[in-house]
């Protein structure tokens, strides 16, 4: 739950942060975490446009700097479009505008550009042992 001060007994805002959303610290009190949640409109390679911001209070325990991700590796077998949009429908989402980028250039938000540095050699031969 979010709030709009570090207190137990303070208003509770709508839910707006959802399990596994990136949300940047702002300050900590007493075991409360102010973050801060930024929706961003990307255009091509151009730093992201916020759009949306949003701020409050969680508890501490409910914030974590473990971050887990998985990477699939496909090949297609059929036509891809060059750009699509995919709307996750009354969620409370934004649609997003997706699109490929070669590997080699491939720039991305920040946060996944260093893994991306990291691993582009290995993506790049198909090697995707750990």
């Amino acid at each position: 739950m979010i709030q709009v001060l570090p207190e137990p007994d303070a208003l509770l805002l709508p839910p707006i942060f959802r399990r596994g959303w990136y949300v940047r610290e702002v300050a900590r009190q007493n075991g409360w975490v102010q973050v801060c949640y930024e929706e961003r409109v990307y255009h091509g390679n151009q730093p992201g446009e916020v759009v949306l911001s949003l701020t409050g209070w969680v508890v501490e325990t409910a914030v974590t700097a473990i971050l887990i991700r998985h990477l699939y590796h496909f090949h297609p077998t059929g036509f891809l479009p060059d750009e699509w949009f995919a709307d996750p429908g009354d969620h409370g989402y934004s649609s997003w505008r997706l699109f490929w980028q070669p590997l080699a250039t491939a720039k991305l938000v920040q946060g996944q550009q260093a893994w991306l540095e990291m691993v582009r050699d290995r993506l790049a031969i198909g090697d995707l042992s750990v």
